[in-house]
């Protein structure tokens, strides 16, 4: 497991749609991005669709085949409902007010 020297933060931007990951996905390709577990901020995130989603899950498996965790934190309501909505809180680590 990590500890809090090893988790890496990341601001994700305004929407994670087909039109953002394209370009995001290109900086994971790198596997030494997986080393460590990571935090993203999706405060700004206020638009996700079915790409952005299997971006976070694609995140979430590589960083757990390397022993690493992914934090999903001040997620907006909307993202949120969508993300419970196809049952990702069983799966998705959140953090933050009315997350739980």
């Amino acid at each position: 497991m990590s500890d809090l020297n090893s988790v890496k933060q990341w601001r994700a931007p305004d929407a994670l749609t087909i039109y953002e990951v394209q370009e995001i996905g290109a900086h994971w390709i790198d596997e030494s991005q997986w080393l460590c577990s990571w935090q993203f901020d999706l405060a700004a995130t206020a638009e996700i669709d079915s790409c952005g989603v299997q971006l976070l899950l694609y995140l979430q498996r590589c960083l757990k085949e390397h022993d690493q965790q992914l934090w999903l934190y001040n997620v907006q309501d909307d993202v949120l409902a969508a993300l419970k909505l196809m049952g990702l809180e069983k799966v998705l680590r959140f953090e933050g007010a009315g997350h739980e």
